[in-house]
């Protein structure tokens, strides 16, 4: 998923780079003049996290730039400039860096600030996110490093450190860990940073801006205890350079790798509880006094677990890396838990790089030994996603196991016979990688159903049993309404339909086919991809069409915003950030659309779309479920092809459907019907979208016996009871609950006067019968339930049947 947040970031970073040439600065003088100016913003807008008179210095500022600015000379400007930086050094107690000033840049600057258009939270956070884009650009450039390298062992640190209530990073270049624990798991609000000279305001300057208290002097050789104790140490060098020598000094400055500063630490016997250190390339498996560093760490016990990372594209070498994880007061003895994060990353549910540690995160805290600084509580702790969890359960239900391509739990004596190496691939498998006829019922009640419909549109279902013909029924009135004139549309989402194969050649084709199929008897995945980028396209340049899928998504669950994503940008990961000025967002104007169109690609775009639950995400197309691909697909289909008098002919659209999303398609046939003037014939085996079909306007037939037989509104309405236990699904007028809840009463009763224990122990406890209709309550309420008829007096039942169980266990209680 990509954060919109991000997008409008990357945009206005792209903006402001188009200021530079005008400005009369060097490029790296420009960049960062700019996040001075950001900084500066920043402070004014959030007056609640620092003193008075420095905040009204810095918003003086500001009044006077919109005001006088515009007739101001350098020299006047600059006055006013360094009055503001002064400001900033009373807050930060640090020489803050009089970059080289422009009044026209800053003028632009503040102007395109002003001007920039966001739709999440306050102006506040708009400006921090804008200062952290550029900051990370800056620091990127000043360290060499690349844009946002370390983020990713950042968010591992910050998810293996939810536990702590401090963090010591020992080569502090932006503080990402600190920011994601104040951001994500609002804890940390002070952090202890070891800050690299050069960016030593620049790094206290967004601490503070995330309102973190950063102890940012750098630790004394003698005084190392004080630095790192009672906290969760990173130690993530920015060159993540190999070790070429045996470090010499104990000056922190000649520590130029991870794993000189270990030793470092290590030899002056510093005292940190856990801590997370990052490891590139050569330095996992090297020999002379490196190896003996690694024994050291397997043979004391020290070393919990080794995670290998995500190779990042902004690391030019693209070297390997790992994160050891340690901890004081090891068991000689213990395993290892070896983890291998890169298999997993860029897929399914973990494409955030986010989600991704957090799941390494998890994995650590069921399969480090116990008694390590993890209490039992963070492993309980409820995961920020849903299919996390899922995955979770899935794996880890019992417990830690391992997992065959993802993490293993490691003897010390096989790590010594690999000359311990500390690179979790070495000790982990490759996952495996989960690559003319009869029709059997007589179309005339359909027919005439078509007919007396034909001036409104309506809908009509077929219900029925495997081999009853239903698909054969389509392809016969596919046949027989095109002979009397009519335009037909086939839908499907399974390879054996019984439709006839017509690609869409033109507007005057008589029969169109737009299933699942691609060729008589295949399906190329190029061709459909391209067929949803046609769709997408001739929705969107086209007002009536776009205002009715503008509905449908809304119904589907997906926000109003939509946006062309170009193809494989979709990832968290590595540089692709630097690519999301290139998402092009979607209009409500299909001529404005149309000239978007005209500059996109063709097939170079996916869609994009946001969920309603959470506006800041963007979701690509190819990132959405299968289920939810299958629904928007079927939208765009109909959508595209939906017109006056044309009958849409959709067979088994609940195709591998949960039974929640199978509830939504009737309600999107309607918008699509009664808009675009269509009628639509489905076929169906599920009794989940027969029953939620009640517009007037809808019929149904059951096909049995070769025979198709009309079932009245009130019939179809209950057609399905056993839904409700069986899928944990509420569908309208449900008898289930009138006859669940009367039997729980009556297995009460009889467990109350039950003669002895053996019937006694055949009956549900009363705790259970509660737990049940708990579970009852949930399920219909989670269903929508103010728009399913009985559905209040059925919450209504269930809270007599609960107030009926408490008081025949308070009759038995009190012995009358």
């Amino acid at each position: 998923m990509i954060d919109e947040r991000a997008v409008v970031t990357a945009k206005f970073w792209e903006a402001l780079r188009s200021l530079r040439a005008s400005s009369g600065l060097r490029e790296s003088e420009f960049e960062q003049f700019a996040l001075m100016v950001l900084g500066l913003a920043c402070v004014a807008e959030s007056s609640w996290r620092w003193a008075d008179e420095a905040v009204v210095r810095t918003r003086r500022f500001f009044e006077l730039l919109n005001t006088e600015g515009p007739h101001w000379n350098e020299a006047q400007f600059r006055q006013v400039w360094n009055d503001a930086c002064d400001a900033l050094t009373g807050i930060f107690k640090a020489d803050v860096p009089r970059e080289p000033a422009s009044s026209e840049a800053c003028h632009r600057i503040v102007r395109l600030l002003n001007g920039f258009e966001w739709s999440w939270g306050s102006r506040a956070e708009f400006l921090t996110e804008c200062f952290d884009e550029v900051f990370h650009r800056v620091v990127g450039r000043l360290t060499g490093a690349g844009y946002r390298s370390g983020d990713t062992a950042a968010a591992l640190a910050a998810h293996l450190s939810a536990h702590v209530d401090r963090l010591s990073e020992y080569f502090a270049t932006t503080g990402e860990c600190a920011v994601l624990r104040r951001t994500v798991f609002d804890i940390g609000s002070t952090a202890r940073v070891a800050v690299i000279d050069r960016l030593h305001f620049l790094v206290g300057l967004r601490l503070a801006l995330h309102g973190i208290n950063a102890e940012d002097k750098l630790p004394s050789e003698g005084d190392l205890a004080s630095f790192f104790g009672g906290s969760f140490l990173l130690v993530d060098h920015p060159r993540r350079n190999a070790t070429v020598r045996r470090p010499h000094s104990q000056i922190w400055a000649d520590q130029q790798t991870s794993l000189e500063a270990l030793d470092h630490l290590l030899q002056n016997r510093s005292d940190f509880e856990v801590g997370l250190i990052v490891v590139p390339g050569a330095d996992r498996s090297a020999g002379g006094w490196r190896s003996e560093l690694r024994a050291h760490l397997v043979q004391s016990g020290r070393l919990l677990a080794v995670i290998d990372l995500p190779q990042e594209r902004s690391n030019r070498s693209r070297k390997s890396i790992s994160a050891w994880l340690l901890a004081e007061g090891g068991r000689s003895g213990n395993d290892v838990l070896m983890l291998d994060a890169k298999s997993l990353a860029g897929s399914g549910e973990l494409r955030d790089a986010s989600l991704l540690m957090e799941f390494m995160a998890a994995i650590v805290s069921f399969g480090v030994p116990e008694g390590w600084p993890s209490p039992r509580s963070a492993r309980s702790r409820r995961s920020s996603s849903d299919d996390l969890d899922a995955m979770l359960n899935s794996f880890f239900k019992d417990g830690y196991r391992d997992v065959e391509g993802v993490c293993r739990r490691v003897r010390p004596s096989e790590i010594e016979a690999n000359g311990f190496k500390l690179a979790a691939s070495a000790y982990l498998s490759n996952a495996v990688r989960r690559k003319t006829f009869m029709s059997l019922l007589n179309s005339e009640p359909i027919v005439a159903a078509l007919r007396r419909g034909q001036d409104h549109g309506t809908r009509i279902y077929v219900i029925g049993n495997n081999g009853e013909g239903k698909s054969m029924l389509l392809a016969d009135l596919a046949e027989r309404l095109v002979q009397q004139g009519r335009r037909v549309v086939g839908v499907s989402f399974g390879l054996t339909d019984r439709f006839p194969f017509e690609r869409p050649k033109n507007d005057g084709q008589p029969f169109i086919y737009v299933g699942a199929r691609t060729s008589e008897r295949g399906i190329a995945l190029g061709r459909t991809a391209a067929d949803v980028h046609r769709m997408v396209r001739e929705i969107h340049v086209s007002a009536p069409r776009l205002n009715v899928f503008d509905t449908i998504v809304r119904h589907l669950g997906f926000g109003e915003r939509r946006y062309l994503v170009p193809l494989g940008l979709g990832s968290s990961f590595d540089d692709d950030r630097a690519r999301y000025a290139e998402l092009q967002q979607l209009t409500e104007s299909a001529d404005d659309n149309a000239r978007i169109f005209q500059r996109a690609t063709p097939n170079r775009y996916a869609l994009g779309l946001m969920r309603q639950e959470s506006q800041s995400s963007i979701t690509t197309f190819g990132e959405l479920s299968s289920g939810e691909q299958q629904l928007l697909i079927l939208a765009l289909k109909l959508t595209a092809y939906a017109a006056d008098s044309t009958v849409i002919l959709v067979d088994e659209p609940e195709l591998s459907l949960h039974v929640s999303w199978q509830r939504a398609i009737p309600t999107m046939l309607e918008i699509v019907s009664s808009r675009l003037g269509c009628s639509i014939v489905v076929a169906t085996h599920s009794p989940v979208i027969v029953a939620s079909a009640t517009h007037r306007d809808d019929l149904c037939f059951v096909a049995r016996r070769h025979a198709l037989t009309e079932l009245s509104l009130r019939q179809r309405r209950s057609v399905e009871t056993a839904l409700f236990d069986g899928f944990r699904t509420y569908t309208a007028n449900n008898r289930q609950v009138h006859e669940r809840c009367a039997a729980m009463v009556s297995q009460a009763i009889q467990r109350l006067n039950a003669p002895s224990p053996i019937q006694d122990a055949e009956l549900p406890t009363v705790k259970s019968l509660h737990e049940e209709l708990e579970l009852m309550e949930r399920i219909i309420q989670m269903a929508g339930s103010a728009q399913l008829s009985h559905a209040r007096q059925d919450l209504e039942l269930v809270s007599h049947t609960r107030a009926a169980l408490n008081e025949l266990v308070a009759i038995e209680g009190g012995g009358t």
